[in-house]
């Protein structure tokens, strides 16, 4: 991970600034709406963030794991970088973290979900629709630890 860049959870002082990506990727969602999805800490624990060191939020991510104990997948309907320099990095660091969580929550999978309009629904009732069956799943079974690969199987 980039010295440049702080990646962590989502917390009560960066809600705000977290908008600002939010609203590109969910354009019918107020900032009132997003707030209160975000209002308690229960609320905000699916939610990773990446920030420069201007604590501009760079990257986020939402995540939830579904599937019994045994097989548990992390499932990531979004999962979004900006800026113009490094969006690859930044990307490259939400990833690492994503990983990390995934493999603390003993999840054998994550599933990326593919690129598109979702509804806010997947925010605000992620257990309401099943996953699709597209998308990129990364299997942490087939990664050895302090392996760094990015392989994916495309679904």
């Amino acid at each position: 991970m980039s010295a440049d860049y702080q990646v962590g959870p989502l917390t009560a002082a960066n809600v705000a600034r977290a908008y600002a990506i939010i609203e590109h990727l969910f354009p019918s969602v107020s900032l009132t709406e997003w707030q209160a999805a975000t209002d308690t800490d229960h609320k905000r624990r699916n939610w990773l963030i990446v920030t420069d060191r201007a604590e501009v939020v760079r990257g986020v991510c939402y995540v939830f794991v579904t599937g019994k104990a045994s097989h548990l997948q992390m499932e990531v309907p979004v999962f979004a970088s900006f800026s113009l320099f490094d969006e690859r990095g930044i990307a490259r660091s939400l990833f690492d973290q994503t990983k990390d969580m995934a493999k603390s929550l003993n999840c054998q999978r994550i599933h990326f979900w593919p690129a598109g309009t979702k509804g806010w629904s997947v925010v605000s009732n992620p257990g309401f629709s099943p996953p699709p069956s597209a998308g990129l799943v990364y299997d942490l079974r087939s990664v050895a630890d302090g392996d760094n690969s990015t392989d994916a199987a495309k679904t």
